[in-house]
């Protein structure tokens, strides 16, 4: 009897361990920032600075994100409700392709890869990438030619991509009524 109440104590104990374990999950974090949490409960090396006046969400440059060798041209966070949903980064085309490499080494392969031959305006050909990696709650984007020299690297929950979706509803129903 003793050994089944045992038994029975320990399965339950175990049980409350993995569900506690599941709901406690720490929120996703890349180069330190932490995704769906208030800024005010980050690292205290992030700090945010020159909001950028946008409709919806407020948008503002970034500093103190980790170090990975990189340099940044520009950082900016995305505020959704008060938390942080989305990460731009904007960079040299040749870092954006380092930071596809850092990135598959920690998360894998990207879900999607493409490389193609782009011209620019003056009929220069150049190489193009993008891939995306659609992690739990999370997709990670990058581009090595938004122009001839530079590309960007993004990071957007879920709740940022719902919000975008929203908001260029709402933003093709204000321009319906401003025929």
């Amino acid at each position: 009897m003793k050994k089944i109440c045992l038994s029975i104590f320990a399965t339950v104990v175990f049980v409350l361990y993995i569900t506690t374990s599941i709901h406690a999950q720490e929120p996703f974090k890349f180069l330190g920032l932490k995704f769906g949490v208030a800024i005010s409960e980050q690292n205290s090396d992030i700090s945010l600075y020159n909001p950028i006046p946008v409709s919806g969400s407020p948008m503002y440059q970034v500093s103190g994100l980790n170090k990975v060798g990189i340099y940044f041209d520009k950082s900016i966070v995305h505020i959704v409700e008060g938390k942080v949903e989305s990460l731009s980064l904007y960079m040299k085309s040749s870092n954006v392709r380092k930071m596809i490499d850092l990135v598959s080494e920690k998360y894998g392969k990207p879900d999607s890869f493409k490389q193609e031959q782009v011209k620019t305006l003056r009929g220069i050909e150049l190489s193009k990438i993008t891939a995306n990696w659609k992690l739990e709650g999370i997709t990670l984007m990058a581009n090595d030619r938004s122009d001839a020299i530079s590309g960007y690297f993004f990071v957007h929950t879920n709740k940022y991509t719902t919000f975008l979706k929203e908001q260029a509803e709402k933003d093709k129903k204000n321009s319906i009524g401003n025929l």
